[in-house]
């Protein structure tokens, strides 16, 4: 695909997450207005909690049909349904149709994000994924913002409506972006179950989690730990079963699951910062307003520098992440006595984290990029949240127990940095050693310098495939699988060094996981080419011929 086109998609992206983003944070600071409009003050923060309960509780859903469906279409659905309520809620009349509009906003929102993560997977390098998440970090700090002043005062100069009227073109722009320049052919289709029951539990848990973090700013604590027990047992289930819902990844890699921690802690890190700071800087501090509303903009700038300070990294991920909670330690250290230099090593560490974790963790992806990344994100959200709640009570004692809270965190988050350090640099998932753990590889994720695991006459159709060369879909068996199918069957050495015979190599048995996914590959072909059972294989002997047989027979 031309750079040109690239730039494109990524623009329409980056739009389509800053008026999610405004629009968030709008409702903050114009709740007031609008509640005085309707002349109620009920259902007053389920403004704002619908949106979040709605959007986070369909991501993970929203990532497993992009898998069936592609990011495409997903995108698509999720951008009509946030441009459905962007266009209902100017038209409420009470509270709860604004909460309504916000839910179907919501329920759009958490669409399409998996879908935006799955649509960088397809379309960008994974060399560039720390850019790309620097910019998306960027663009969320800005919005933020200016989501946050266009609340304060819009319902002053106009009305609380004007912010629909603004953000729906932009919506549509960035929607024609992405829809007129992406091909949905990119996108890696599987016709497994659904799995509905398991997500259906998921989503309880998730809204029970989500409910229960507003419930305990009331000290109510039930519905909080009834969310955490009822997901603790959907992982459990899905990772004793088959994966339904989390990302394959997350079981076989142990540094992605460090980094998830640290995701974690990040989300908690600054979000505690973001909500605590203006108040400790006041209450326990004796700051006025407007000095502490200028040291948050620095906090908020410094994030922002060291946002595009982390997508610098290039195959020094875990040492820029090193530097980030670093930083962030050094900021917590200097609260009490240095407090400009602690809220701008603050904020430089936060932005520097945000994008090198997440850029880090995109690079594990081995399968669905929306798998890895969408978890990733719901993780962050749940760690903010949660940090949020343990923090709540700080602003009633002296700032020195503030200081220690975020001191602990990033102490944390060094240490788990500092652990991630054992994993050897070869063990980290570049483009050529990701694809190289798959067993099937579609000819639009090959490239000639992926010869190693597609074979050298896949590399070639790949390369004239993405070249625009009139080739057709098709895939390639990858030597992971040969290498899998030797393992698996013992076929690894022979014993006092005899050479086994091909009809040895034969009589081995292929496992469910390779045929499910060949038929996926196969079945994802639409069915275009149902007469022809000749297949590319990356084959070497016997073994590598009875994949390539049983690759035809799916026909």
């Amino acid at each position: 695909m031309k750079l040109s086109k690239k730039i494109t998609i990524l623009t329409g992206l980056l739009l389509c997450m800053g008026a999610s983003t405004v629009m968030q944070t709008y409702f903050s600071s114009a709740l007031p207005a609008i509640s005085r409009q309707f002349q109620s003050t009920a259902f007053y923060s389920w403004v704002h909690v619908s949106y979040i309960l709605a959007s986070s509780a369909v991501i993970l859903l929203s990532s497993s049909l992009c898998e069936r469906f592609g990011n495409k279409n997903n995108f698509i659905a999720g951008s009509l349904l946030f441009g459905i309520g962007t266009l209902a809620a100017p038209f409420s009349s009470s509270m709860l149709q604004l909460i309504a509009a916000r839910i179907i906003m919501g329920i759009g929102a958490g669409i399409v994000v998996p879908a935006t993560y799955g649509i960088i997977g397809d379309q960008f390098e994974k060399s560039s994924y720390a850019s790309i998440f620097a910019a998306f970090a960027v663009v969320q700090i800005i919005t933020n913002g200016l989501g946050s002043l266009a609340g304060g005062y819009l319902p002053q100069l106009a009305t609380w409506q004007t912010i629909f009227i603004i953000l729906l073109p932009i919506e549509i722009i960035s929607f024609l972006l992405v829809f007129r320049n992406i091909s949905a052919k990119a996108d890696p289709l599987t016709k497994s179950p659904l799995k509905l029951q398991r997500h259906i539990l998921m989503i309880t848990a998730i809204l029970l989690l989500t409910l229960g973090i507003e419930f305990a700013y009331r000290s109510q604590y039930f519905l909080l730990l009834a969310g955490m027990a009822l997901l603790f047992l959907v992982v459990i289930k899905d990772t004793q079963k088959d994966n339904a819902i989390l990302p394959k990844e997350f079981l076989s890699d142990s540094l992605l699951r460090n980094l998830c921690l640290q995701i974690f802690l990040l989300g908690a890190f600054y979000n505690i910062c973001l909500a605590y700071l203006p108040g400790i800087m006041q209450f326990t501090l004796h700051m006025n307003p407007d000095r502490s509303g200028t040291l948050l903009t620095v906090f908020v700038f410094a994030m922002g520098i060291g946002s595009v300070a982390g997508g610098a990294a290039k195959h020094k991920e875990r040492e820029m992440i090193a530097i980030g909670w670093i930083t962030c330690l050094a900021g917590s250290l200097l609260m009490k006595s240095f407090i400009v230099f602690a809220l701008t090593a603050l904020g430089l560490g936060s932005g520097i984290l945000m994008s090198a974790l997440l850029g880090y963790a995109a690079n594990r992806t081995v399968h669905h990029a929306a798998g890895v990344n969408s978890m990733a994100h719901l993780i962050r959200n749940l760690g903010g949240s949660l940090g949020a709640i343990l923090f709540q009570f700080t602003l009633h004692f002296p700032e020195n127990y503030f200081i220690a809270g975020i001191t602990i965190i990033a102490l944390s988050g060094t240490a788990s940095i500092l652990l991630a350090f054992k994993y050897k640099p070869g063990k980290t998932l570049k483009k050529e050693e990701a694809l190289s753990m798959k067993y099937v590889m579609k000819f639009s994720e090959i490239r000639k310098e992926d010869i190693l695991a597609a074979g050298g006459k896949g590399a070639n159709l790949g390369e004239l495939f993405n070249a625009g060369f009139p080739v057709p879909e098709g895939f390639s068996i990858t030597s992971h699988a040969f290498d899998e199918y030797m393992k698996r069957n013992g076929f690894n050495s022979a014993s006092s060094g005899d050479t086994l015979t091909s009809e040895e190599v034969a009589k081995g048995q292929l496992w469910k996981e390779l045929e499910d996914e060949i038929a996926d590959y196969y079945h994802a072909l639409g069915g275009q080419f149902k007469s022809c059972r000749t297949f590319l294989c990356n084959s070497r002997g016997p073994a590598g011929s009875k994949l390539c047989r049983t690759a035809g027979n799916l026909s």
